[in-house]
């Protein structure tokens, strides 16, 4: 059987572990940049649109979400956290699970809590009590 000499192992673990770590200190920027902007964002979207509920918040927060997360995120570790990919919008949506319910819930928690449908707002609910209680 062949065997790799230690130096090449070495340096291909190494070079793993470099990506691998910048995945994920990427990963924890999007989180960091999606929790920030979602609350410096909402004072002037509930100027431009009073009554606004979390799903029109949601729509206007998106797409400056994006173009952020598209410009400053490059690469993130893979759904197994095991290796790093190259960051696409929808994969750092999915690995934050970014949706109008994180949001109503992140509102919620921040003390800046926005009208929702009764569906969304029960999950919102739900998903706010859950954090509360893992903080405790």
């Amino acid at each position: 059987m062949p065997t790799m000499p230690t130096y090449l192992t070495g340096a291909i673990l190494g070079i793993w572990l470099v990506f691998y770590l910048i995945g994920k200190r990427q990963l924890e920027l999007a989180k960091r940049i999606t929790m920030e902007m979602a609350l410096s964002e909402l004072k002037a979207a509930r100027t431009s649109k009073p009554g606004l509920t979390v799903e029109e918040y949601y729509e206007i927060l998106l797409p400056k979400w994006e173009a952020v997360i598209a410009e400053k995120i490059k690469i993130i570790l893979h759904k197994l956290e095991f290796w790093p990919i190259p960051a696409k919008v929808e994969d750092v949506r999915t690995r934050l699970n970014f949706t109008p319910e994180w949001l109503g819930a992140w509102l919620k928690i921040n003390k800046r809590p926005l009208s929702a449908s009764e569906d969304l707002q029960t999950r919102i609910e739900e998903i706010a009590a859950l954090s509360q209680k893992l903080a405790q």
